[in-house]
C-alpha cells in the first residue's frame, strides 16, 4: 500500500493560519475539483466561503486553466476566459 503524505514540513506551519485537506476515492469530477482547489488556494477562509457561495449561486465562475477544452467563455474572469460553475465539487 502506498504511504500518503505531504511535501511540506508540519513543524514550519502555523496551525492558526494553515489548513490541510485530502480526499481519496470520493465521487467527484477530478478535473473540476482540481480547478476549484486551484481557485481557492491561498484565500482566507472567509473569502473562500464567500467565493464558493457565489459559485453555487452562479454569480462568479471558476476559471478553468488546464481542463478548458470545449468550455465556454465567462465574463468577469481575469487572465483566463474559460470557466464553469461546478455543482458537485
Amino acid at each position: 500500500m502506498p504511504k500518503w503524505g505531504y511535501s511540506i514540513i508540519e513543524e514550519e506551519l502555523d496551525p492558526e493560519k494553515t489548513a490541510k485537506a485530502s480526499g481519496r476515492e470520493i465521487r467527484v469530477s477530478h478535473k473540476a475539483a482540481r480547478e476549484v482547489c486551484r481557485a481557492v488556494k491561498g484565500m482566507m477562509l472567509s473569502n473562500a466561503k464567500t467565493y464558493l457561495r457565489d459559485v453555487m449561486e452562479k454569480r462568479k465562475a471558476v476559471p478553468f486553466r488546464r481542463y478548458k477544452k470545449k468550455v465556454g467563455h465567462r465574463s468577469g474572469l481575469e487572465k483566463t476566459f474559460a470557466g464553469r460553475y461546478p455543482v458537485k465539487t
